[in-house]
């Protein structure tokens, strides 16, 4: 059978954070979290509020609420469907990966309670002509904090960070502002300027847990462990955090085993590699490898990630011990690369498919900005390697017809919690959706990934793209094609 390979979720929805824990969370049907401080249904909205900020969010894109970390109840009937009978029960549990979720909530003051660009600009006008007015340049800074919230929840990026870098030309020692550049640049990969952000904001404010939490995600990401592993701790002397507490567990059992590693790099990737000095000449290997498969995925979705792709290659029980994956995970990224290669002394074509069908999932994260359902993003990665559901026509049309309760929308979140025949069911499901979301051209399934980076519903994408009104007609075609 073969091995699979598995992506899990580098970061989850960010917000833009100082103090006190969140105490609620709405879950969307699309997968995706808001944590809040409080939250209730209003109308055809459901209103929530971070601090003193009121927000909404429509009502038919949320699937529950949970309130104080206790499991919510479907604000409809949930359409999330298992995979088999057996799966109904199945929770899913992400060890192996390192949750870039906030840890405490935003403060956010203003005045007057108005929360919108006019308001701000209206306030600009009047610092033009007493630009020393601290309780004007205070407000200011917090609306924009706001509303740059608001727009990174929209998938409005780069608009995000245009009205916190506006806050911080007036307070550049805004601690909301500076975690919230730090915040959005660690979602887009751009870890050099999420570090100069994250020690900034540590220096301004140096018992904030986040700032501290943040800080550590860019030196890991930046493959420097020792700086990660420090930070965490400083970050833990203000106080218990699990999701610190977790990243920092991780971090010290790869800092334990470094000096096991060679490592290596080139212009897109650092190269770790397990007993690696005593066969540098697959180091070389690897590293062309890497670069010929990154050009190709470049030209491929015309977009390339904004720093070194981490890439580490293990012995088989290495890979188990550190990242825990399940026993059919042929290799795994978690925004590194995480593959093992047993005793190879040489490169060949199965270890290309596999570098080749985990930098993709890079690719995919960063070009939907980590909004791809698992569905589309691990039929990618299979179509990007070279695999075809027509090598499975026959053992497709019995999946479908023996599992009324696979769906698309099943498919959306991670895979890891499923059995060895569940996850062969699910990977190559995927692959026969993108396969035919890919006629005439996988261009019109990355471009459904430029959708979803601006928060754009599958729905609406699919009908955008496609000849299909939506995801549940375009899954009644794929199922027609594999059984008549």
């Amino acid at each position: 059978m073969k091995a699979f390979l598995l992506t899990t979720s580098l970061f989850g929805l960010l917000l833009i954070g100082s103090t006190t824990v969140l105490a609620d969370t709405i879950v969307l049907k699309d997968g995706r979290v808001i944590k809040c401080d409080t939250v209730r249904e209003d109308g055809n909205i459901v209103r929530y509020w971070i601090g003193e900020a009121s927000l909404t969010i429509s009502k038919d894109k949320v699937e529950r609420i949970e309130r104080d970390n206790q499991k919510g109840d479907a604000l409809s009937p949930s359409t999330r469907a298992s995979i088999t009978e057996d799966n109904k029960t199945s929770s899913t549990t992400e060890s192996s990966k390192l949750k870039a979720s906030p840890i405490k909530r935003p403060i956010i003051r203003t005045i007057n309670g108005n929360f919108n660009i006019e308001a701000a600009e209206k306030l600009e006008a009047e610092l033009k002509s007493n630009p020393q007015d601290k309780a004007k340049i205070e407000e200011l800074v917090s609306i924009l904090n706001v509303i740059a919230f608001q727009e990174s929840q929209a998938g409005n990026i780069a608009k995000a960070k245009e009205l916190l870098s506006r806050a911080l030309n007036y307070q550049p020692s805004n601690l909301d502002s500076l975690i919230g550049l730090t915040n959005l640049e660690l979602g887009e990969g751009r870890y050099t300027e999420a570090l100069g952000h994250a020690n900034k904001a540590v220096s301004v404010e140096p018992k904030n847990q986040l700032a501290y939490y943040y800080l550590g995600m860019a030196y890991y990401n930046l493959e420097d462990l020792p700086r990660a592993v420090d930070s965490w701790k400083a970050g833990l002397r203000l106080g218990q955090e699990v999701v610190m507490q977790t990243a920092l567990a991780k971090a010290e059992k790869e800092l334990a085993r470094a000096n096991d590693f060679s490592s290596g790099k080139n212009r897109f990737f650092n190269v770790v590699l397990e007993g690696g000095s005593a066969n540098l000449g697959l180091e070389s290997q690897l590293l062309v490898l890497l670069e010929e498969s990154h050009t190709r995925l470049r030209r491929q979705f015309n977009f390339e990630p904004k720093e070194r792709i981490s890439a580490i290659f293990y012995t088989q029980q290495t890979f188990s011990d550190i990242t825990r994956a399940p026993s059919w995970a042929g290799a795994l990224n978690d925004g590194k690369l995480r593959v093992p290669i047993g005793g190879l002394t040489g490169v060949n074509a199965e270890l290309a498919k596999t570098i080749t069908h985990e930098l993709a999932h890079s690719f995919v994260y960063f070009k939907s900005r980590g909004k791809c359902p698992t569905w589309l993003n691990e039929g990618l990665a299979q179509l990007m390697e070279g695999d075809l559901a027509s090598s499975y026509r026959r053992e497709l049309a019995t999946i479908i017809l023996n599992n009324p309760s696979l769906n698309l929308k099943a498919l959306s979140g991670s895979f890891i919690r499923f059995t060895p025949e569940q996850a062969r069911v699910a990977y190559i499901y995927s692959l026969a959706a993108v396969e035919l979301l890919s006629e005439p051209s996988v261009n019109t399934a990355i471009s459904i990934l430029e959708d979803l980076s601006q928060n754009i519903d599958i729905d609406t994408s699919i009908s955008k793209h496609t000849r299909y009104k939506d995801l549940k007609a375009f899954e009644a075609e794929l199922n027609r094609r594999f059984t008549q």
